[in-house]
């Protein structure tokens, strides 16, 4: 996190999706039958679903806040109205 080591600042920081990931990783490296992996799979994919919202933020916020904005804004200097306008929209 940025915030706590300046040099990570670049990096995407996505909290939720890295959580989904590691389960889906712990599940997998654990020693379980296939009926216990298969029902921690759809446990975990319940866990997704469940917290979806927040999964779409985690990449919202990072692909397109964090890189898809700055990018138009400093390379195509005809989309700033676009940009202010979607500013006063939706904040």
């Amino acid at each position: 996190m940025a915030w706590f080591d300046p040099t990570t600042a670049r990096r995407l920081n996505l909290p939720f999706v890295r959580q989904f990931w590691e389960y889906l990783l712990l599940i997998g490296r654990a020693p379980l039958p296939f009926k216990e992996r298969a029902y921690c799979y759809l446990h975990t994919f319940r866990w997704a679903w469940k917290f979806r919202g927040w999964l779409r933020e985690d990449l919202h916020e990072a692909v397109f806040v964090g890189r898809i904005v700055p990018f138009f804004k400093k390379h195509a200097s005809w989309t700033r109205g676009i940009w202010r306008t979607l500013k006063k929209v939706a904040p």
